[in-house]
């Protein structure tokens, strides 16, 4: 159930509908920490940052004692996001920088996506260009059934930030 709803709230997401999204964010429960790190995400985007930090508390707590490098990312990704919505560019650049850079697979498109807005948002245009190539070059990765438009998304991100660096 929850996972079906997170999966809705990101095409509302894409569509432009802050409201569907919120609606759909609501009823994202019983799923997988990188599950509820990608719901944090979203709310972090439509700009609801205290929906966001509700659950960056509630995944410090239930992480809390398992410091693996995945839960890490799991909570540099989220404090990254958040960090964006308040427009805090340099410190979400750290904290994305710091989330790829641990060895990880659950949520690795997500974090360079994240990574490459940051970039892209701190002027960072080189690593910008490297996250969103690491989407692309794994294509057959990117493209899967429930997340299809990730690799459209990268050679978009790609391509804007081309176009503002040079």
């Amino acid at each position: 159930m929850g996972e079906g709803h997170l999966r809705i709230a990101r095409i509302e997401m894409l569509r432009g509908n802050p409201s569907g999204v919120r609606n759909h964010l609501r009823n994202v429960t019983h799923v997988r920490h990188e599950s509820f790190a990608e719901a944090g995400k979203y709310y972090a985007r439509i700009v609801d940052i205290h929906e966001a930090e509700n659950l960056l508390m509630k995944l410090k707590r239930e992480l809390q004692g398992s410091e693996v490098y995945e839960n890490r990312a799991l909570l540099k990704l989220l404090e990254g996001e958040i960090e964006l919505a308040k427009g805090n560019r340099e410190r979400v650049f750290d904290l994305l920088s710091d989330a790829a850079r641990y060895p990880w697979r659950c949520l690795y498109l997500q974090v360079q996506d994240s990574l490459g807005q940051a970039a892209l948002a701190s002027g960072h245009f080189d690593v910008a260009a490297d996250a969103y190539k690491a989407i692309t070059k794994r294509r057959g990765f990117a493209f899967r059934w429930q997340r299809p438009d990730d690799w459209i998304m990268a050679e978009y991100g790609l391509a804007t930030t081309y176009e503002k660096w040079m």
